[in-house]
């Protein structure tokens, strides 16, 4: 039986370097807590979005009526949320037509948004009386 004393040596030179990311990405073209009367196109940085949940790429058309949270997470976990609001879409209005003549009450009913008639807060629903109303001229 020999005994064999190998005396191989190995050397290595490892080099790394350590990137630490603490800015989350940036959102632009859309503002926190803001409501919308056409299309949003939401742009952002880095990383990757969500948008209510769902994925969502920078640019991409947001068209329906609706509310938003948008968050965006870059791939060292940072992330950047903003809630928006779109509201393409007139009220309807049932009740009266436009330049209506009316020789009777009236029950107006409107499904979003507020309302005034003659000045003053008028709420969905309501009954608007002959006397209410502006003599037509």
């Amino acid at each position: 039986m020999y005994n064999i004393k190998v005396g191989n040596v190995s050397t290595a030179t490892i080099s790394s370097a350590i990137g630490v990311d603490t800015i989350a990405p940036i959102i632009s073209n859309v503002e926190n807590g803001k409501v919308y009367k056409s299309k949003v196109i939401a742009l952002f940085n880095e990383g990757f979005g969500l948008l209510n949940g769902s994925p969502y790429t920078s640019g991409t058309d947001i068209t329906q009526d609706g509310t938003y949270t948008l968050i965006v997470t870059d791939p060292a976990g940072n992330n950047s949320t903003v809630k928006f609001n779109i509201d393409i879409t007139s009220p309807v209005v049932n009740g009266v037509t436009n330049n209506g003549i009316y020789n009777t009450n009236v029950t107006i009913t409107f499904n979003k948004g507020t309302a005034e008639l003659n000045g003053a807060a008028f709420r969905s629903g309501s009954q608007v009386a002959l006397d209410d109303c502006i003599p037509y001229s």
